[in-house]
C-alpha cells in the first residue's frame, strides 16, 4: 500500500482494513501517490503502521544500497523489505543485503558478471516484445543501471537512437545476424 492518494491521514485506517479483510503481510511504500516515486520516502510511518496491525510490515521505498536499507531499518524499525527500483538498477542488491544482514562482505557484482543477464533480458525482449519496443526495454533498464554502472551510461549513449535489432544486440556483445529469429528460437 502507499501511504494515501495526497496525505498519509488515511494510513493507519487503511492497513487496519488490509489485515482485518486477510492480508497476511502488507508492505508500505512509504509514499503517497501524489508523492510518486519523488524521495523521500517516509519510512517513519512504517512503525506506526506495523503498530495497527498484526501482520508483518514491509517497508519499501528509497532502497538503492545496503546503506540506504540500513537506515531504512533503523528509521523503520522493519525487519523486512520489498525492493523495486533499487533491484533493477542493483540487480545484486538482495544478495548484498542478505550478506550484510549475515555478517559477511558485501561484494559488488562488476559490469563484466552482469553482462550474460543483459543478454538474456535482450534475448527475451526480442522474443516477447514488438520490434519496436524491443530496444525500448532495453534502454530502459540502462537507464537505470547508470546509476550504478558507469559502463552503463557509455552503452546508453551508443544506443540511444537506435532501433536496429542486430546492431543493438551487437553493442551488448551477442552476434547481431537475425537477432528476431534466434530470440524465437531460444
Amino acid at each position: 500500500m502507499r501511504l494515501g492518494f495526497d496525505s498519509p491521514d488515511g494510513a493507519l485506517v487503511c492497513a487496519t482494513a488490509l489485515a482485518e479483510g486477510g492480508a497476511a503481510h502488507i508492505v508500505v511504500h512509504a509514499r503517497t501517490k501524489t508523492d510518486g516515486y519523488k524521495p523521500p520516502a517516509h519510512w517513519e510511518w512504517i512503525p506506526r503502521v506495523q503498530d495497527v496491525v498484526k501482520v508483518p510490515v514491509f517497508a519499501n521505498g528509497d532502497i538503492w544500497s545496503v546503506e540506504d536499507w540500513q537506515r531504512c531499518r533503523e528509521i523503520s524499525g522493519a525487519e523486512d523489505i520489498m525492493l523495486g527500483r533499487g533491484l533493477v538498477a542493483r540487480p545484486d542488491l538482495a544478495l548484498q543485503i542478505a550478506a550484510a544482514r549475515a555478517g559477511e562482505e558485501v561484494v559488488e557484482m562488476t559490469w563484466a558478471q552482469l553482462q550474460p543477464m543483459l543478454r538474456d533480458f535482450w534475448t527475451q525482449s526480442v522474443a516477447q516484445l514488438t520490434e519496436r519496443q524491443a530496444p525500448g526495454r532495453l534502454k530502459q533498464w540502462l537507464a537505470m543501471l547508470t546509476r550504478n554502472y558507469p559502463e552503463a551510461v557509455e552503452l546508453f549513449t551508443l544506443m540511444r537512437r537506435e532501433t536496429d535489432l542486430e546492431q543493438v544486440a551487437r553493442l551488448i556483445g551477442m552476434p547481431g545476424r537475425h537477432a528476431r529469429s534466434m530470440a524465437l528460437q531460444d
